[in-house]
């Protein structure tokens, strides 16, 4: 785990070949434990900051060669099933000098070429390159865990792992108007018909599951390698749900290969409980004197603390684990730093939880944390998937629509039947056209916006709304679902956030074996009798408590942020925040200022904040 940062140069301005030290100087919280540069003084440089997990030893930096120097590599990330691809290439003649996956991952391209991504399992974002061909092959893992950040410009291409390293070396950000617009108007962060956009003109995230190539020419090419194998499977609950269990366990088995201390990040929900579960088992089989540790985050608050589930995982495997309280002095105390560190907006105060356990790991000296995200996009665990489903049935099966409504109840669970509305809508799909109505209505109907300069905010630019076509097909929603906004804006809070402490987070439900196994599997697999996440709910019957297993409701990580924003400090960091925005033109005044829109106040302001930071110092 690591941050990287490059520069290939088209003309004779070899002077910014230099600025590469700039640039990973800028994300030394990526890697504290090294930094070195390369470069060949003609037109590329290249450069990397190493936080030591595999192989600790001085012969696994980076910048690395290949043994007759013709390829040099910068890698983030893990590739988990370097053992088996290392067995392989030994077999095939090549001869190591590190225990690191990062020569490996350099063999395997000179092997393999491009296709070697195919053989890879893992989180990844990683260039290479040809001294000979003078060629750039870079790529991003499956699901976009690790980030990949470009730039041209001019006769320039910029790279890294963080946008404040581009800037570094390229000036201050500009702001994207539109998705500017996007995220006051519609709430989110992301532009859902292009991944590549961010907030800042002219930087580009290199898509997940993509690579680029380009030469000295400038001459570039982007292309998708990989697509999840959603090819139904003809197979038995009681069948899917072995397979499921053991591809998971493998998952988790690979993701604690490491030479650091590593442990889980427990909430008390299912999808954590049943992480640190399976790191119990294979820490037990493999007869591992390391201690399964775990990472949390309580409240005081009624309704948001979960420590009643997660007390109950922690007696039943005996888990070391430790716990922070979060407060409401995270708003006025860290907001700041933790924007510099995610670059972009987020939508609520709930990522402060998440900044506050990595900072709690790091006071433990654990450097590799388990996570259970991605769990809910693929099984249907938020709350709406239920009826997407309900729909579907309906479609599909008066009877089973009435059954499935019917076992809900039994179940103790809040159902809320398909009404008069959701019928004349069952064939019908929203449309661009809709969206942009929708959006014309919400701006003018939003008495929030008004207070924002016009030529700050402009409310003529264009707008964007995510269009699904799709509403009433369960496996088609969590498609677009898992490769959209939702879990993309949850994985870069959750890269962002470890390793501003320098801690790295694995997703053992990531495993794209896992993953396509989990869209191979009919709707009724996912939801059933009520139950999101039924096969999950299954696989881990009587392994884990049963509270937890059949656990009903779902907080999802959330901070009390209402109460907290009524703090006196939070009040007065609100009106600063007020103030210094009116001061700057980007607010007009501050009339009616609704008490949902009072984050995205803060949020502009830490924009503004943002692009006014001295990326050079």
């Amino acid at each position: 785990m690591c941050g990287i940062a490059g520069i290939l140069i088209f003309a004779n301005q070899f002077e910014k070949l230099n600025l590469v030290k700039k640039m990973t100087d800028s994300i030394i919280h990526r890697g504290p434990d090294g930094g070195h540069t390369w470069t060949n003084f003609k037109n590329v440089s290249l450069g990397h900051r190493r936080l030591s997990i595999l192989d600790l030893s001085s012969k696994a930096s980076q910048p690395m060669s290949s043994f007759n120097e013709r390829y040099i590599i910068v890698f983030n990330g893990e590739i988990y099933n370097y053992l088996e691809l290392k067995k392989d290439l030994l077999n095939k003649g090549f001869d190591f000098k590190t225990e690191s996956d990062t020569e490996v991952l350099l063999n395997l391209f000179i092997s393999e070429g491009k296709n070697m991504l195919n053989y890879l399992n893992g989180m990844f974002a990683f260039a290479i390159w040809d001294t000979l061909e003078e060629k750039l092959f870079c790529a991003r893992d499956r699901f976009g865990e690790k980030p990949f950040y470009y730039k041209f410009e001019g006769k320039t291409f910029y790279f890294a792992s963080e946008m404040k390293a581009i800037f570094a070396a390229s000036g201050s950000p500009q702001l994207n108007q539109t998705l500017l617009n996007n995220y006051l108007i519609n709430d989110l962060v992301v532009n859902p018909n292009n991944e590549k956009e961010t907030f800042y003109l002219d930087i580009h995230k290199l898509e997940k599951a993509h690579l680029l190539e380009i030469d000295i020419k400038g001459k570039l090419n982007i292309e998708r390698y990989y697509s999840i194998n959603r090819s139904q499977k003809k197979i038995n609950f009681e069948d899917a749900s072995h397979i499921f269990h053991d591809l998971l366990l493998d998952s988790v088995s690979k993701r604690l290969r490491s030479d650091v201390p590593v442990g889980t990040s427990l909430s008390g929900g299912l999808d954590s409980s049943i992480i640190a579960y399976l790191v119990n088992v294979v820490l037990m089989k493999g007869g591992d004197k390391m201690k399964n540790v775990s990472f949390s985050a309580r409240f005081k608050e009624i309704g948001f603390d979960e420590s009643e589930f997660l007390d109950s995982i922690v007696d039943s495997i005996k888990i070391d684990n430790h716990s922070i309280f979060p407060n409401s002095d995270l708003i006025h105390e860290d907001l700041t730093k933790v924007f510099y560190h995610q670059e972009e907006p987020f939508q609520s105060a709930s990522i402060l939880n998440q900044w506050s356990v990595m900072q709690l790991a790091k006071n433990n000296s654990t450097v590799v944390l388990l996570d259970g995200q991605g769990a809910d996009e693929m099984l249907g665990g938020y709350s709406w998937y239920y009826k997407v489903y309900l729909k579907e049935l309906y479609l599909k099966s008066k009877k089973d629509y009435h059954k499935e409504v019917f076992s809900a109840k039994a179940n103790g669970l809040v159902v809320q039947s398909i009404g008069f509305k959701d019928w004349l809508r069952l064939n019908f799909s929203r449309i661009d056209k809709i969206a942009q109505e929708l959006n014309i209505k919400r701006l003018k109907s939003n008495q929030d916006l008004k207070n924002f300069n016009q030529d700050f905010f402009n409310p003529n630019s264009q707008n964007i709304a995510r269009v699904k076509s799709y509403e009433n097909n369960l496996n088609q929603v969590l498609f677009e679902d898992f490769n959209s906004n939702i879990l993309e804006t949850l994985l870069r809070f959750a890269d962002r956030n470890s390793m501003a402490f320098s801690r790295e987070i694995r997703l053992a439900f990531l495993d794209h074996k896992l993953v396509d196994f989990v869209f191979s599997l009919p709707s009724e697999f996912k939801i059933h009798e009520g139950w999101k996440k039924y096969i999950q709910r299954k696989s881990f019957e009587n392994k884990i408590p049963n509270k937890i297993i059949w656990r009903k409701d779902k907080i999802g990580y959330a901070a009390p942020q209402n109460s907290w924003m009524k703090s006196e400090k939070n009040k007065a960091y609100f009106n600063d925040a007020i103030s210094d925005l009116v001061k700057n033109k980007v607010l007009v005044g501050d009339k009616n200022i609704s008490e949902k829109f009072k984050w995205k106040i803060l949020m502009v302001r830490q924009l503004i904040n943002f692009t006014k930071h001295n990326f050079n110092a």
